[in-house]
């Protein structure tokens, strides 16, 4: 989620471009990709703004990487991977057909 790139444009925060860029790739991977089972996401542990947009878009979480991220600070840190399956997926909610 670009995390490095919202630092510098915080006046952007909180609204809604991360879950709406979310949903557009997500829509796009199921409506061209026939064969694509599941769309997946790495994020920071502790970064909850991202995890909550994946959670809106209908991902789930399904574990934690440990120290399989390195951030801004210069440091390895726990990633939670999140994943939204085809099935779980019902119609596009922004990409029309």
């Amino acid at each position: 989620m670009g995390r490095d790139w919202v630092q510098h444009c915080s006046v952007e925060r909180r609204e809604g471009y991360g879950t709406e860029a979310i949903q557009i790739i997500t829509d796009y991977l199921f409506l061209t990709k026939d064969d694509s089972t599941r769309m997946q996401a790495v994020v920071d542990k502790e970064n909850l703004a991202s995890k909550r947009a994946l959670e809106n878009c209908g991902s789930e979480e399904e574990g934690v990487l440990r120290k399989a991220l390195w951030n801004a600070a210069g440091k390895w840190v726990d990633g939670c991977l999140c994943s939204t399956l085809r099935e779980e997926w019902n119609e596009p909610k922004i990409l029309a057909n």
